[in-house]
């Protein structure tokens, strides 16, 4: 299954990613966005990927000015 990295240090809470898939991301009590249900790893933030959601997912990567957003397999 495919995972959602979120490396929130990197973020500049523009708060696109949450705009596009509100599903997966909030923004903080810092203004910067997390995922939903992710959990720490090194310093990023992880969650899984639901498979009808690549459309979605791939807006708000694209959308990220900061590129702090991405998918692995």
């Amino acid at each position: 299954m495919k995972k959602i990295v979120l490396t929130p240090l990197e973020c500049i809470g523009c708060g696109n990613c949450m705009d596009i898939a509100a599903a997966y991301f909030v923004m903080d009590e810092n203004g910067k966005a997390n995922l939903y249900g992710g959990r720490p790893e090194k310093d990023s933030t992880v969650t899984e990927l639901f498979p009808d959601d690549d459309d979605v997912l791939s807006s708000a990567i694209a959308s990220c000015p900061s590129r702090c957003i991405l998918v692995i397999k």
